[in-house]
């Protein structure tokens, strides 16, 4: 029976980062991932720090993007400039599969094989697979659950299924959306005729651009697309994929010694739904409180860099995203210079503190509060 220091279950960045992580550091560790060849629906979109920090090949960057459009319902526009700074927007095939690359090439095993039950998690923990039509155990010190929003691992130890928001993606051609601003611009449209509580957005890609919208109730996904389409004014069409995101994080991250990483955790900010950074920061830090010996600090340490801004997100995300004349008050703030400033500080500096975020936001104490 094959054994390891750790199981990583998911081959996304998440796990991958935590793998690679492990793996430079001595550790004997797997990633187990059901199909390497899955493109996960995604816009796509990561800080560029993001490339320094996780030592990502630049080849993986498809689109810089350097200015956020935000559209209100009323169809009032404001540009915010990254001022040098940018988003990276990667293809998530090539980039899921270049992480692991890595994994692979700082020691990792990578196991194309489908996690099926935990069969035993007493001192050790031993998981049954299920690998080229046959089921096999493998055992391990630890394991990483970095296998997504309906997460197995979650459910094999007794946790709920987080709540989530339907998203529905489209890839259309380049030319089919009128008046395109530019291949360096995202744009993020808010109506409650195609978004309500949530967004519509219109992100370049290599040759198209990557559309979709989100709700809560899956069946009306289909109807909400067509209106962002007529909306925004989009004539073409193309394959259709749907995605849940969490909704909200778990408010314990690590059971005993089972640690649970990006999605499977319910990582992803509220309100900008970004997901990628989040999910590679939580994998190296869970791998780093195993190398150091101590498990538990990965959600002291994560709950100490990063709740105080999940928090407030989510607080932002409940007030303005109501309803149409809360997102219009939303998008009009973004005139306001500390807004800008305080915006591109979540986009791009991930390591900003939450009392610099509440400096800028001062006036909107009474609101949240």
């Amino acid at each position: 029976m094959p054994s390891y220091d750790v199981i990583v279950i998911g081959g996304g960045p998440s796990g991958s980062i935590a793998a690679k992580t492990l793996a430079a550091a001595g550790a004997k560790v797997t990633i187990v991932e059901k199909d390497f060849k899955r493109v996960k629906p995604c816009g796509g979109a990561t800080p560029s720090t993001s490339f320094r920090e996780f030592d990502i090949p630049q080849k993986e960057i498809v689109k810089k993007i350097e200015v956020i459009s935000t559209i209100a319902p009323s169809g009032y526009r404001i540009n915010t400039s990254l001022n040098g700074g940018y988003l990276a927007i990667v293809e998530r095939g090539s980039f899921d599969s270049s992480l692991r690359k890595q994994a692979e090439a700082a020691g990792a095993d990578l196991m194309e094989a489908e996690f099926l039950r935990i069969k035993d998690k007493q001192k050790r923990i031993c998981i049954t697979v299920l690998e080229g039509g046959r089921e096999r155990d493998v055992c391990s010190d630890f394991l990483i659950a970095a296998d997504g929003v309906n997460s197995r691992v979650a459910s094999a130890i007794g946790l709920k299924s987080l709540p989530g928001v339907y998203t529905i993606q489209e890839e259309v051609d380049m030319q089919a959306a009128e008046d395109f601003q530019g291949l360096n611009v995202c744009e993020f449209w808010f109506g409650s005729s195609h978004a309500p509580n949530f967004y519509s957005w219109v992100f370049p890609k290599k040759g198209y651009i990557d559309i979709g919208t989100g709700h809560v109730k899956g069946k009306y996904l289909k109807e909400f697309m067509k209106n962002f389409k007529m909306r925004r004014r989009i004539h073409g069409t193309g394959k259709q994929r749907v995605y849940r995101l969490p909704l909200k994080w778990r408010d314990s991250l690590v059971r005993g010694n089972i640690l649970l990483a990006g999605d499977a955790a319910g990582l992803v900010m509220p309100l900008s739904y970004e997901g990628i950074y989040y999910a590679m920061k939580s994998g190296k830090m869970a791998a780093e409180a195993i190398i150091n010996g101590k498990p538990k600090d990965y959600e002291k340490h994560w709950n100490k860099k990063f709740l105080k801004q999940f928090k407030l997100m989510n607080a932002l995300k409940k007030y303005f995203l109501r309803n149409d004349r809360t997102a219009e008050e939303m998008v009009n703030l973004h005139k306001r210079k500390e807004i800008q400033e305080a915006s591109l500080r979540l986009w791009l500096e991930k390591d900003a503190g939450l009392s610099k975020i509440l400096s800028s936001m001062g006036f909107l104490r009474k609101i949240l509060y």
